[in-house]
């Protein structure tokens, strides 16, 4: 479709619909699915969410280049805004 921007979540921490799916599963599958960037209102859920990404992206490389392209997905927008420390 075209769509070149960043790709954000809604809360999938405390998402009463998908509470049967463990946190680390959400995290895992919404980055999979092309999601670039997780919110988790609370940090329990953020810190099972981010400890399930690290896993798969030690044990996945083709997670840990999907991954890699959100990250500097979401860098180019913060530098486009003026965002971070280096930028201009």
């Amino acid at each position: 479709m075209g769509f070149g921007g960043v790709i954000i979540s809604d809360d999938i921490g405390a998402a009463v619909a998908i509470s049967n799916i463990p946190a680390g599963d959400r995290a895992v599958d919404f980055l999979s699915a092309g999601g670039d960037m997780i919110v988790s209102k609370y940090v329990e859920p953020a810190n099972r969410m981010a400890a399930a990404v690290r896993t798969r992206v030690d044990s996945d490389p083709a997670f840990r280049s999907r991954v890699d392209d959100a990250v500097r997905r979401i860098l180019a927008a913060k530098d486009a805004s003026g965002l971070l420390p280096c930028s201009d």
